[in-house]
């Protein structure tokens, strides 16, 4: 995600669970402090998996946050972890605990969507983050997730393989969200 080809973002996972976010000043990739433990704003254990944004100071990036599981099996637990650049610094933003975030994509500063597993969706209006959600009817043995929003002009509608479908509902004439049901 860019502003301009001298202010680019991108994001990943790091095995530290810390979440890692470079930007790219138009001559160098830079690491952006992040973690309460290297001295940014964003507490405890997180993954990034995608980062969109309107301009160079009004910057979202998404993933999930991670604890350990008291009572596993499963050994970590996951939650819905949406954080925010305001030009000066990154924050988390308060959402309730879904599960990981796969994309964020915004029409505009007042019209954000962000979709991940297991019908995982919030909405974002101009002044605060709601749960969303969308009915989804997912077969016996599949798993479902938000894996891409876009604006409304995609061309996969209705396609499918042997190992995902693939559906798309259109969310206000604005978004799209692609929808994998994959088996698993």
């Amino acid at each position: 995600m860019g502003s301009s080809p001298n202010d680019v973002y991108a994001v990943g996972h790091a095995s530290a669970n810390d979440g890692v976010m470079w930007h790219y000043d138009g001559n160098n990739w830079n690491d952006v402090v992040l973690s309460e433990s290297k001295g940014g704003h964003i507490p405890g254990a997180f993954d990034l998996t995608t980062v969109f944004g309107f301009n160079s100071s009004d910057i979202y990036a998404a993933g999930e946050r991670l604890r350990t599981n008291l009572n596993p099996p499963p050994n970590f637990i996951d939650s819905s972890l949406i954080i925010h650049f305001d030009g000066t610094t990154w924050r988390k933003v308060n959402v309730y605990n879904g599960r990981l975030i796969g994309d964020i994509y915004g029409s505009s500063q007042l019209d954000i969507w962000a979709g991940g597993w297991e019908k995982t969706m919030y909405h974002y209006n101009g002044s605060s983050w709601e749960t969303d959600s969308i009915e989804v009817s997912v077969p016996f043995g599949y798993f479902f997730q938000v894996s891409s929003i876009s604006s409304y002009n995609s061309s996969m509608l209705n396609s499918w393989n042997k190992l995902c479908i693939i559906k798309e509902y259109i969310l206000q004439q604005r978004c799209v969200l692609v929808l994998n049901c994959c088996q698993i």
